[in-house]
């Protein structure tokens, strides 16, 4: 099983992206979802829901770091375009893989189209490829996973990107 924090799990688009996450096809997942409000959709679609910070905060990253090791995710999946610069700019201190680009190296795989292509192991947390520059977030993946084992790394076939704020 898969564990996804879901950040911004009360933001337009949440309950879809949520129910499109548990109804994959490929994997069994289990949904931790995150918001600023109680209010939140996510805390009704998730297995497991916590408030934190407005993602504007600086201290919104570190409650996500340490709910990333509480809650045993194995992937952080951002949501909405607040949250981005603190992840994206502190994306390498995450023991998981963090879907938000970081500073582009220049290698980066974009496509003519604006999708990109993007290589990650979920066991140690590796990535090859970005999304271009910082700030942009995958909003819609194909993935393609191995059988072998459910850490085995998968690769993002197609992805949509959205820019950041």
């Amino acid at each position: 099983m898969t564990t996804i924090l879901v950040t911004a799990a009360g933001a337009p688009g949440a309950a879809r992206l949520l129910r499109a996450l548990r109804e994959n096809g490929e994997r069994e997942v289990r949904l931790v979802g995150v918001d600023m409000s109680e209010r939140s959709i996510g805390r009704h679609l998730c297995d497991a829901f916590h408030l934190v910070p407005p993602g504007a905060e600086p201290e919104y990253a570190d409650a996500l770091l340490e709910l990333v090791e509480r809650e045993r995710v194995d992937v952080v999946l951002p949501e909405s375009s607040h949250d981005l610069p603190h992840l994206a700019a502190r994306r390498d201190e995450f023991p998981v893989p963090v879907l938000v680009s970081g500073r582009p190296t220049g290698d980066e795989p974009m496509l003519a189209n604006g999708s990109c292509a993007i290589e990650v192991d979920l066991a140690s947390g590796s990535r090859r490829g970005s999304c271009g520059p910082v700030g942009l977030v995958v909003v819609s993946a194909r993935i393609t996973v191995s059988a072998s084992s459910p850490l085995a790394p998968c690769t993002v076939m197609s992805c949509t990107v959205l820019a950041g704020s």
